[in-house]
């Protein structure tokens, strides 16, 4: 794995981790994808794990469901902007 990144799932409700690969080598593997806090006294989080075959042009979307991921990071909780106009 070269690299990683979230989006907001198309639902617009939950995430997707997206990362990218490198290599020709073709093989199984398998993905964790942790939160690992900066504070040292605090503990990681296992998001998301599971085994795949990729190589370097592998195209794979992680889904992350909002209860799994926003409910424990306030900064990740999507909002629906017309919620608040809503009476």
């Amino acid at each position: 794995m070269r690299d990683f990144r979230v989006e907001r799932n198309g639902n617009g409700r939950d995430f997707d981790i997206i990362p990218s690969f490198a290599g020709d080598y073709a093989h199984g593997y398998v993905l964790n994808f942790d939160l690992v806090p900066v504070d040292p006294g605090k503990v990681s989080m296992l998001l998301h794990s599971s085994g795949y075959y990729v190589d370097g042009n592998s195209n794979l979307r992680v889904f992350l469901g909002k209860d799994g991921f926003g409910s424990h990071f306030p900064v990740f909780q999507l909002t629906n902007p017309n919620k608040s106009a809503q009476r």
